[in-house]
């Protein structure tokens, strides 16, 4: 059998999803995605995978909405990276995981 999406068709239905962040412990990782939660229930596969912390545009204190792709919904790059720093800054964890999406890599030029 296929599947045509294994995030929103397999791994929400099973008991455990083996991921590379759960080497560093559910403590220490976390993941930063530059749109909503709730599209191909990211919300379920992030607590699959045994992030501590999913941080994404459905909690706009983290990853900042106005930081966008020109007229897009999305999270810009830059957006998304500032987030990160800011919490390995803040951060009084020795060894973490961050796991960051770019959404797209896309260069804006103005004439």
């Amino acid at each position: 059998p296929s599947l045509s999406s294994p995030y929103q068709q397999l791994v929400p239905t099973q008991k455990w999803s083996p991921s590379v962040n759960q080497l560093w412990g559910e403590q220490e990782s976390l993941a930063y995605h530059p749109y909503y939660s709730n599209m191909y229930s990211r919300n379920s596969v992030y607590n699959n995978f045994e992030f501590s912390h999913f941080y994404s545009l459905s909690n706009p204190e983290y990853i900042n909405p106005n930081f966008s792709l020109g007229s897009s919904f999305y999270a810009a790059d830059n957006a998304t990276y500032l987030a990160v720093l800011n919490s390995l800054k803040e951060s009084s964890q020795g060894s973490q995981f961050y796991h960051a999406k770019p959404h797209a890599i896309l260069c804006l030029l103005s004439g």
